[in-house]
Parts: C-alpha cells; sequence; structure tokens
C-alpha cells in the first residue's frame, strides 16, 4: 500500500516541478525577447543619431557665414539640433544596446540552463528513473 502511494506522490511533485521548469523557461525566453528588441532600438537610435551629425557637420560646412548684429559669426538653427539631438541619440542608443546586448546573453544562458529531464533506465542490471535539474 505504501508503494502505490508513494509513487502516487512522487508523480505529483514531478508534474508540478515540470510545470515551475515550463513557466521559468517562459520568463527567461520573454526577457530575452525583451532584451533582443532593446538591443535593436539601441543600434538604430545610434546608426540615426550618427547620421544626424554627419548631415549637420556637411551641412555647417556648406552654409555661407552670417553675423549677427553685434559682428559675431552665428549658425543657423537647424544645424545646431542636427548636431545636438545625433548626440543624446548616439549616448542614448549605445547606452540602450549595451544594457541590452548584456540581458540577452544573460537570459539566453539562463533559458539553456534551466532544464528537467525524466528518462526511464530499464536495462537487466538497473531498473527505475532517473531525474536530472540543472540549476544555474
Amino acid at each position: 500500500m505504501k508503494l502505490p502511494i508513494l509513487f502516487l506522490l512522487s508523480l505529483i511533485t514531478l508534474s508540478s516541478s515540470a510545470q515551475q521548469v515550463d513557466r521559468d523557461k517562459l520568463f527567461y525566453a520573454e526577457k530575452a525577447t525583451k532584451f533582443r528588441n532593446m538591443k535593436t532600438a539601441g543600434t538604430v537610435m545610434a546608426t540615426i543619431g550618427a547620421g544626424l551629425i554627419v548631415y549637420g557637420i556637411s551641412q555647417a560646412n556648406k552654409a555661407t557665414p552670417t553675423y549677427n548684429s553685434y559682428g559675431q559669426p552665428t549658425i543657423d538653427d537647424n544645424i545646431t539640433y542636427a548636431i545636438v539631438g545625433g548626440v543624446y541619440l548616439i549616448g542614448g542608443g549605445v547606452t540602450l544596446a549595451i544594457i541590452g546586448s548584456k540581458k540577452v546573453r544573460k537570459y539566453e544562458r539562463l533559458l539553456q540552463e534551466v532544464s528537467m529531464d525524466i528518462q526511464p533506465q530499464l536495462s537487466p542490471y538497473t531498473q527505475g528513473v532517473a531525474f536530472t535539474f540543472r540549476f544555474r
């Protein structure tokens, strides 16, 4: 009588453990996707920022000098906005790309590490079930 009860309890424990591993895998996969998107957004932002800086510098080189009422040279506001906006986009984009890249690597590694395996061992010498967990 004790053996069937023990067997049923072990099956219940195995099924709840398998559900937990599936939840962990799903969580890590969602996080990896989220941070992959963050990395992509950062790369796009940095690329657009670099383009804006190149555009601003090229327009500044082509612009004819203008002077204010005090005789000092001035720069067109659009050129200034392009260069400053480019610097901000590069700063934010590089930051997002670095953080996203590190987190993607972390959660993909965790996704590979979390696993549960149940293997029946049926041979003439040993009989039973092997139960394996891999933890981080």
